[in-house]
């Protein structure tokens, strides 16, 4: 999969001239900082001016991923933790809370991302000094993303996950007939419960996104008219999509929305010599890598010790991202780390699977590398993207709160020894008997032209929504 890195430059580009000053907004880290970073770093490789601007509690954790060449870091002062710390101490809630619980955390991680940008504009100086830049570039989740550059009449670019739904909110509309909404875990592939179902996901979040907009119209009232704020926040310039076609299912998308599948994901870079001789070690069987990224720190303990028992029974050496105590039960073929160069090792010739909890990052990075996975989803997006990873053929899919070694065990040998990509010089061929095998259906096509109008527009869910509705009343 080609990287989209160059259309995106050609088109950040194509309004800033050589030596053009970048803004970037960065309060939150993990993968979120790796997309801003990557796009800075080629932008930076430009001979642009790349300044990020960053709540002085997060600076530390941002550095720590060795990322931003070149960057200048400015901080400013805010209240309380930093996202990094909020989400670190929310991360238990992952592994047992509800889909609804998830929701309401991540309502209370909108409402600091507020804070953070209240600090922002009570400190006039920093505020100000946002208008010597010629572009700002930030997290759709940042609501200073919208704010700074409308004030100042700055261009602005957000960058944001496959999140359908909230796609919305600059001018794409998500068909519920078709196009899954945000955490449902459906393909475009619907009978007519699963577009109920759908319907009832879409209203979920319009309802959320009506709160945290009213929240946020609270939050600024005394920096922005209502009217003002509205206009910031639909006024995007640019929308940078962390989604690519190879995984993502068709719908429609608006000439300001690009997609940018695998930002993260680039050749990779030569390891450590000490990680170099671990990957040697593993012989003719390779490596199998395990990340469950930001939520490696709060693995519960049994969970730990179910992993290090399956991979103990391998024979492929295995690399495990993890910040937790130590199993007792691990096995002398397993390495643990509290961090990884993930990208680095994916890119190895050694590296014969990825076990992954379905970061949009990862997910890609993997792709770009044809490395096959296991996907073990826990929150917000994660679970949409596996259903995307299995109905593409790149894994398996396992509910890593009801796992049992046995079905670890197996989902890991199928992948390994059935379902590793071919080389690439036999993939076109592939596609075209594929093509012909599904007559002409290979899979980017849109489900909606095979519909009749009523269908399209889910008439039937909607109007068997509505008579419950209407009943309940």
């Amino acid at each position: 999969m080609p990287s989209p890195l160059p259309l995106v430059l050609a088109l950040m580009c194509g309004q800033l001239v050589i030596g053009s000053n970048v803004l970037i907004l960065a309060s939150c880290s993990g993968s979120t900082w790796l997309r801003l970073a990557s796009i800075g770093e080629a932008l930076h490789d430009r001979k642009h001016s790349i300044t990020v601007l960053t709540p002085e509690n997060n600076l530390q954790r941002l550095q720590s991923y060795g990322r931003g060449r070149g960057f200048t870091f400015r901080t400013y002062q805010t209240e309380g933790d930093a996202i990094a710390t909020i989400t670190d101490k929310s991360s238990k809630l992952f592994w047992e809370g509800s889909k609804l619980a998830q929701i309401m955390q991540l309502s209370n991680i909108v409402k600091d991302l507020n804070r953070f940008c209240v600090n922002m504009l009570d400190n006039t100086d920093v505020a100000k000094s946002a208008a010597q830049f010629d572009v700002v570039l930030a997290d759709f989740i940042e609501p200073c993303g919208y704010i700074l550059p409308h004030v100042h009449r700055l261009p602005s670019v957000v960058v944001i996950g496959p999140l359908n739904t909230f796609l919305g909110k600059f001018g794409v509309p998500s068909p519920i007939a078709y196009v899954p909404s945000t955490n449902s875990e459906l393909t475009d592939d619907m009978d007519f419960w699963d577009r109920t179902r759908n319907s009832l996901y879409y209203i979920q979040w319009l309802v959320f996104q009506y709160f945290s907009d009213s929240r946020r119209r609270s939050a600024f009232s005394h920096h922005l008219p209502n009217q003002v704020l509205s206009a910031a926040m639909s006024q995007v310039d640019l929308v940078l999509v962390n989604r690519d076609f190879a995984l993502e299912f068709p719908g429609p998308t608006s000439p300001n929305v690009i997609n940018i599948g695998g930002i993260a994901a680039q050749p990779a870079l030569a390891l450590t010599d000490d990680l170099e001789s671990f990957m040697v070690s593993s012989g003719g069987h390779g490596v199998i890598l395990f990340s469950l990224g930001t939520y490696s720190g709060s693995m519960p303990a049994h969970l730990a010790e179910l992993f290090a028992g399956v991979f103990s029974q391998l024979p492929q050496k295995v690399l495990w991202k993890h910040n937790g105590e130590t199993p007792t039960n691990l096995g002398t073929n397993t390495r643990t780390m509290k961090w990884i160069p993930q990208n680095d090792i994916l890119g190895h010739e050694k590296t014969k699977l990825f076990i992954t909890h379905c970061g949009g990052n990862g997910m890609y990075e993997a792709v770009y590398h044809a490395v096959p996975m296991v996907f073990l989803p826990l929150a917000m997006d994660q679970p949409d993207n596996a259903v995307r990873g299995v109905a593409r053929g790149l894994g398996v899919k396992l509910d890593i709160k009801a796992l049992l070694e046995k079905e670890l065990l197996q989902s890991i040998n199928t992948v390994l020894y059935n379902d590793r990509p071919m080389p690439s010089e036999h993939q076109g061929s592939c596609w075209i008997s594929r093509n012909n095998q599904w007559r002409g259906r290979s899979g980017g096509s849109n489900t909606s032209s095979d519909m009749a109008a009523f269908r399209t527009c889910a008439v039937k869910g909607v109007t068997y929504l509505s008579t419950n509705i209407y009943c309940w009343m």
